[in-house]
């Protein structure tokens, strides 16, 4: 598992933007921009969790991978599938979200786009969609179909094994996303950073400064 999976792409996400010559507290407003992005962000995230979850399930049992998409028959096809729509859905609150948050001017004339800390719709939801697909490939290998995804009738610890091992590491990612998130908030609100690269250094932690656990 590399160490850029656990970091999260939303973290790289958040520190977008121009560099310290344009260095300023976000107003209440890109905050609320920068809020709505990452809870959408999270949103899709969990959706194609639940949808690869729902494959690897199904694979372990022996059963068919879908039971609405009989065409679905590799799991590579089934983890960046969309079954139930649940992930367009949450795609599409992002875009309305950015909308209406992060569009336009304040009442103050400042835009509601902050200068850094966020990104544009496509480039969020790009992100929640390839998130836990890229973190199922560095656990289980570049091709999922390989054989390395054990089934119940072939080996039945061995498989219960990786079923665990893949609950754990995604429940550690998005607590590490959710951990991010909350830091960056606070530090917003606090007026503690105000730059990319404060933020960067404050909510995502490094080599010397682990990412802050509250």
């Amino acid at each position: 598992m590399t160490r850029q999976s656990i970091i999260l792409v939303a973290i790289c996400l958040a520190v977008a933007g121009v560099g310290d010559a344009r260095a300023q507290p976000l107003t209440k407003a890109q905050q609320k921009c920068v809020g709505a992005l990452n809870k959408d962000l999270t949103k899709v995230d969990a959706a194609v969790t639940k949808q690869i979850a729902g494959c690897l399930k199904n694979h372990v049992g022996g059963k068919p991978l879908s039971k609405s998409d009989p065409t679905l028959v590799t799991l590579e096809d089934c983890v960046v599938a969309d079954e139930k729509g649940k992930i367009d859905k949450a795609a599409q609150k992002t875009i309305a979200d950015f909308q209406k948050a992060c569009v336009g001017t304040d009442k103050g004339g400042v835009s509601r786009f902050p200068p850094y800390a966020a990104t544009d719709a496509s480039t969020v939801n790009s992100a929640g969609a390839v998130k836990t697909v890229d973190l199922s490939h560095d656990i289980f290998g570049a091709d999922l179909d390989s054989g390395v995804l054990l089934t119940a009738s072939t080996d039945k610890v061995g498989a219960k094994c990786q079923q665990g091992v893949w609950r754990a590491a995604t429940k550690c990612q998005s607590t590490r996303l959710k951990e991010f998130i909350s830091c960056a908030k606070a530090a917003f609100k606090s007026g503690s950073v105000v730059s990319a690269e404060e933020l960067e250094n404050q909510c995502q932690g490094g080599v010397d400064a682990p990412q802050p656990d509250e």
